[in-house]
C-alpha cells in the first residue's frame, strides 16, 4: 500500500484514509470492471435463448472479468474464504448470477443437476487463476474452459 500511495503522489495515510485494506483498495479498483459485467450479464440473458450457451457465455465473461488485473484470482479466493472481506459482496452477487444461469441450464435438461452456481463461479475462479500463471500456454483458456464445459453438460446434450 505504501508503495501504491508513493506512484499515486499522495501519502499513505491519505490512501489508507479512503482504502484501510489492500482489498478496499481492490473493490474499488473493481467496479468499473463490475458494472462491465453486469453489462454482459444482461446482454447474455436478452441475446442468447440457448441455456446451455448462455452459460457457457457468462462462464467466459466470468473467466476474463477474473483476469482483469493480474493475479486477481487470488483476491478473490481468499474473500471467498472470509465473509467480512470487502470483496465477498461482489463474489456473492457472481455466485448468484452463476447460479441463474446454470438453473435454466439445468431445467432446460442441459446441466447437470448435482452443480450449483457456487460449484461454477468457483471453476471459472481456477481456470482464471490457472490460465494467469507463466506455465499456461496461449491455448490454457480453451482447453480449461472446454474441461469445465464438458464437466457441467448433461450427457446426450451436445
Amino acid at each position: 500500500m505504501d508503495s501504491i500511495a508513493k506512484r499515486a503522489g499522495v501519502g499513505p495515510g491519505t490512501l489508507y484514509r479512503h482504502f484501510p485494506t489492500r482489498d478496499a483498495l481492490l473493490a474499488a479498483l473493481l467496479e468499473k470492471h463490475y458494472a462491465d459485467l453486469e453489462d454482459i450479464r444482461v446482454s447474455i440473458e436478452a441475446d442468447e435463448p440457448e441455456p446451455a450457451a448462455a452459460l457457457q457465455r457468462w462462464i467466459g465473461a466470468l473467466g476474463e472479468w477474473m483476469n482483469a488485473y493480474e493475479g486477481l484470482p487470488e483476491p478473490l479466493r481468499a474473500a471467498w474464504s472470509q465473509p467480512s472481506s470487502v470483496l465477498m459482496p461482489t463474489c456473492q452477487s457472481l455466485v448468484d448470477a452463476s447460479e441463474r444461469f446454470l438453473n435454466a441450464a439445468q431445467h432446460a435438461g442441459s446441466a447437470k443437476a448435482s452443480l450449483t452456481g457456487r460449484d461454477i463461479f468457483l471453476a471459472a475462479m481456477a481456470v482464471a487463476w490457472a490460465s494467469s500463471t507463466k506455465n499456461a500456454d496461449g491455448n490454457a483458456v480453451a482447453a480449461l474452459q472446454e474441461m469445465l464445459r464438458t464437466g457441467w453438460v448433461a450427457r446426450g446434450c451436445p
